[in-house]
């Protein structure tokens, strides 16, 4: 039989006849565990390999527990890639006495390894159980790092708030947005955000739709939001829509003076000058009567600042006092009269 070879167990002596094919394979003794290596032909037995990993596929004949004990395992094929031929590996001599090992048993050392153990030791004890280290078997965790607190939810403010940087949006919309953010109970800072859009978008649409009774409400909004000068544009804006009406809206008095002007009659005081200078007689009515010229080119339809309201009282006082001489000059000195009117033809 030059295609077997023959040779024993360096653990137990049990003796092997294997095929010539097998020579250089290791396998575990199926008796005592020993981990042997198939000689080659005409060398002396296989060398004793210390068992480090065991066959994942039934190679392994016997296998060991963590008391020590040897479990005979159910496969009975030795090698990996060993086939079912008339050649397979065979132990030649005494049967082996081990018994086979089932569930019920392992499943009494695992219970007894709890006890005794712990935890760790019953794992590797199930790890045997289903053929691998328990090691092997369990799956790396993959460690999480990901801070589920700095994931918050948007809250209605962020939405509002982004809502609020979208591009191409209307007055009226920017109202909608307005009204959500104050039933949301946002604070004023952001209010006045939302409400200054929403008046530069008016000014754009000429008052998008809105009356003066509405836009001077808002604005009245707006300057209780500390934002003045957005109050004032509204003001502005119900002004420049009445300045060319005949009849013009209550709103746009009330506005004007909002805007800190007064409405002066320059007509009236310009006439009188000019009345004043043409007699001949009072120096000085004729500066007056160009410097109210200026202010009413000034004003706006007759609403002027509070600086040239202040102006325009002096002169007002000034032409009392040229009134009061012409009537005291008429009284006392008529002749002068005719010789200044003699003059002017």
């Amino acid at each position: 039989m030059s295609d077997v070879i023959s040779f024993d167990c360096t653990g137990c002596g049990l003796p092997y006849k294997v095929a010539t094919s097998y020579a250089g394979r290791e396998f575990n003794c199926k008796k005592c565990g020993t981990r042997l290596c198939v000689p080659q032909p005409g060398q002396p037995v296989g060398i004793q390999i210390e068992p480090e990993v065991e066959l994942d596929s039934g190679g392994e004949v016997m296998r060991r527990t963590t008391s020590g004990r040897q479990v005979a395992a159910e496969p009975t094929r030795m090698f990996k890639n060993q086939r079912e031929t008339s050649a397979r590996l065979a132990a030649v001599g005494p049967d082996v006495t081990a018994k086979k090992s089932s569930k019920g048993l392992l499943i009494a050392v695992v219970l007894l390894l709890v006890i005794a153990g712990g935890g760790a030791a019953a794992a590797f004890a199930m790890g045997l159980f289903d053929g691998q280290s328990a090691d092997t078997n369990q799956p790396v965790a993959k460690a999480n790092n990901t801070d589920s607190s700095n994931t918050n939810p948007e809250t209605e403010r962020d939405e509002i708030l982004k809502q609020l940087d979208v591009s191409g949006q209307t007055a009226a919309q920017f109202m909608d947005l307005f009204k959500r953010a104050e039933k949301a109970k946002l604070e004023n800072s952001d209010l006045a955000q939302i409400g200054q859009r929403i008046v530069g978008a008016m000014i754009v649409e000429e008052g998008a739709g809105y009356s003066d009774a509405d836009l001077m409400a808002f604005a009245d909004r707006m300057s209780k939001l500390n934002v003045p000068s957005d109050a004032k544009g509204l003001y502005s804006l119900v002004v420049a829509r009445n300045r060319s009406k005949t009849e013009k809206s209550p709103e746009y008095t009330k506005a004007q003076k909002l805007l800190g002007k007064e409405w002066l009659d320059f007509g009236a005081q310009i006439t009188r000058a000019a009345e004043l200078r043409d007699t001949g007689v009072i120096q000085g009515v004729g500066e007056l009567h160009d410097e109210l010229l200026d202010m009413e080119s000034r004003a706006d339809d007759g609403w002027a600042g509070m600086s040239d309201k202040a102006r325009f009282e002096e002169i007002v006082d000034k032409l009392n006092s040229a009134q009061d001489e012409l009537n005291r000059i008429r009284a006392e000195d008529p002749f002068r009269m005719l010789v200044a009117k003699a003059r002017m033809r």
